[in-house]
Formats: C-alpha cells, sequence, structure tokens
C-alpha cells in the first residue's frame, strides 16, 4: 500500500458507516502502519465496532516506546472509559 492508496483508505474509512466494513479498512491501514499517523488512529479508539477498535490497540502496540496503550474490551458501556487514558494522552501533547 503506498501513501496514495493509504489516502483513500482514510477517506473511504470516514465515509463508511458500516461496522464490519469500517473494521475491514482499518486491518488494511494496519499494515506497513507508520507512527507518524498516530493523528488518524486517535479517533477510532472509540468506536463501537470491536475489529476497529482491535485494529488501534494493534497499531499502538507496535510503537510501545512512543504511545500508550489501549486496553481492549467488549462491552460497550466500558469502551469510552478505556480509550480515556489515551485519549487524554493525546490532547495533552
Amino acid at each position: 500500500m503506498n501513501e496514495r492508496e493509504r489516502k483513500l483508505y482514510w477517506v473511504s474509512l470516514m465515509h463508511e458507516t458500516e461496522g464490519g466494513v469500517r473494521g475491514w479498512y482499518m486491518h488494511g491501514l494496519l499494515q506497513n502502519a507508520p507512527k507518524e499517523e498516530i493523528h488518524h488512529w486517535i479517533n477510532w479508539s472509540t468506536d463501537i465496532n470491536w475489529s476497529v477498535r482491535w485494529c488501534v490497540s494493534e497499531y499502538l502496540a507496535q510503537y510501545p516506546e512512543c504511545f500508550p496503550q489501549l486496553e481492549k474490551t467488549q462491552d460497550p458501556d466500558t469502551i469510552h472509559i478505556k480509550a480515556l487514558p489515551l485519549r487524554q494522552w493525546y490532547t495533552a501533547l
């Protein structure tokens, strides 16, 4: 995937409403994802779709020395709670 394709994936992801399709886009973006894309990944840490959040967690895990980790949860009531430390870290930058 080159930079042009990555941009197309990000744009398509932003306009996609179906969770499973968002998960496929995220999985594609996870491949060779550079750490400089953190600004794209943060917003998806609270997506209702499990596979989207799993991809965010896997992205962050690729760079443990740079980013806080996202604790995975399948409980919809705790999605925002689990993502809060990551989002607070990002807004403090």
